[in-house]
């Protein structure tokens, strides 16, 4: 279901790896984030960007992977 947004992350500039990745979707299982749009976007921010030169790039690339 994420997978797209993996994608988008990486065509994007952002430097994520698979293991990010799947920190991200075990993160998720275990329930760090509820139902929330904000607490979802600072988390898959947290878990996927190291370096806030690309907190803009992950912005861009969240943006296109769940607009509308």
């Amino acid at each position: 279901m994420f997978l797209p947004f993996f994608e988008a992350l990486r065509r994007g500039g952002v430097p994520v790896s698979l293991r990010e990745y799947l920190a991200f979707l075990e993160g998720l299982a275990a329930g760090l984030c509820t139902y929330d749009l904000d607490g979802f976007y600072y988390f898959a921010r947290t878990t996927m960007v190291k370096d806030e030169r690309h907190l803009d790039r992950f912005d861009r690339a969240f943006a296109e992977a769940f607009s509308g």
